[in-house]
């Protein structure tokens, strides 16, 4: 306790004094001096295996591939914890060096690192956060560092880990520690009051699962649950913004080959509504529009504005066909303007143009299609009559 004790006042003390000789490095090697000076009894790292790993190659002929499922669900789990730990540790230093990390680059070093690994029957390894961290606090910012790092274990393989075994475990503890300290987000642990209940729940829930079950799990639980509540709260979103309003309160600056005054009598102007997108589309989205609907008797025709919507998914086109459904039961007729090009084609690919929506009722603006339904009025092709002029 005090080897640690002692440890830790160097680490916070060596800044203050000096910025030449890390913190790490300084508590390591005092605090060994002194544990091996004063003889006192306590736990060492120990021996630590040397010498170069040989080709493990034949082992690979002996493989037992009588479960593949269980072969493939221990590498897939291997797999996608180190991925998260490296990605994990990548963005904690750039947070610290205020840097950006290349993600792919990142990834693609350690799936080959750990082939290479395996040749030599050595376990998958991955970027790992202490040791990062220790690296950037002691000055480390480029990949120089972490190729020192790596020449340094190769030397504690060749030659220096009969002297690494001397370490007190006291004293790799305390750095441990400070490490630990520092990587805590103490500016979000203050936030979380202020956050959503929701988002705390899981901030708790992952910590929990991390400490008490595994890692994997934790992430998985925090994703799955993430992922629900993003949907919730867009729908609510999509929710809050069904806004339908008559054709009669639309103002707009209208080209010069529209009229100043629509040519359509008020009865008629009471029955055709436009309702314009914002943000995606869900497919809970479709029973609140439905019920906006239903509360709107007088309604014969439907304008959906679709400018702001630059992507179209199959739930969502799938939540659309619901609507196109229903008005095409209760006569409503579905008109389309400015819709972009990926919502169209997804449409077309899910058959809803021309099946429920006729080519002929999608335009490339308002102003097209507020012209179109004034010329059907003025021709009596409307479904209400024309008014006598």
């Amino acid at each position: 306790l005090a080897l640690g004790g002692l440890t830790l006042v160097i680490l916070y003390a060596t800044p203050k004094v000096s910025t030449t000789i890390p913190a790490a490095l300084m508590a390591l090697l005092v605090g060994t001096f002194v544990a091996l000076a004063t003889g006192v009894s306590v736990p060492l790292i120990g021996e630590v295996a040397q010498g170069l790993p040989t080709l493990q190659l034949e082992s690979l002929w002996h493989l037992n591939v009588s479960q593949p499922s269980f072969i493939i669900s221990a590498a897939l789990t291997l797999g996608a914890l180190g991925c998260i730990d490296t990605l994990l540790t990548a963005v904690i230093v750039d947070k610290i060096t205020e840097t950006k990390h290349q993600s792919n680059r990142e990834l693609i070093g350690q799936g080959m690192g750990n082939v290479a690994s395996a040749l030599f029957g050595g376990l998958p390894g991955a970027g790992t956060t202490m040791s990062s961290i220790v690296n950037v606090k002691a000055g480390g910012r480029t990949r120089l560092a972490g190729v020192i790092s790596s020449l340094f274990l190769l030397a504690v393989l060749l030659g220096l880990g009969k002297y690494v075994q001397y370490v007190p475990i006291p004293v790799l503890a305390a750095i441990l520690i400070t490490v630990g300290l520092d990587i805590i987000d103490y500016k979000g642990l203050k936030e979380v009051v202020k956050v959503d209940r929701a988002e705390s729940a899981i901030l708790f829930i992952v910590l929990l699962l991390t400490v008490f079950v595994d890692l994997i799990t934790a992430v998985g639980a925090g994703m799955t649950l993430s992922v629900f509540i993003f949907m919730k709260k867009m729908g609510d979103i999509g929710e809050e913004k069904i806004v339908l309003f008559p054709l009669r309160s639309l103002k707009i600056r209208k080209p010069c080959d529209l009229r100043e005054e629509f040519v359509l009598p008020q009865d008629y102007l009471d029955t055709v509504y436009i309702k314009t997108f914002t943000g995606p589309i869900f497919f809970g989205f479709s029973h609140f529009l439905i019920d906006n609907v239903k509360q709107l008797p007088t309604v014969k025709i439907l304008i959906f504005e679709m400018n702001r919507v630059p992507y179209l998914d199959q739930s969502a086109a799938h939540a659309l066909e619901l609507v196109f459904e229903y008005m095409q039961k209760r006569d409503i007729r579905v008109l389309l303007a400015n819709i972009n090009p990926q919502p169209l084609e997804m449409l077309r690919a899910v058959d809803l143009t021309p099946r429920l929506i006729p080519a002929h009722h999608i335009f490339d603006d308002i102003f097209d299609c507020v012209r179109w339904l004034e010329e059907e009025f003025v021709s009596g092709e409307s479904p209400l009559k024309p008014r006598v002029i």
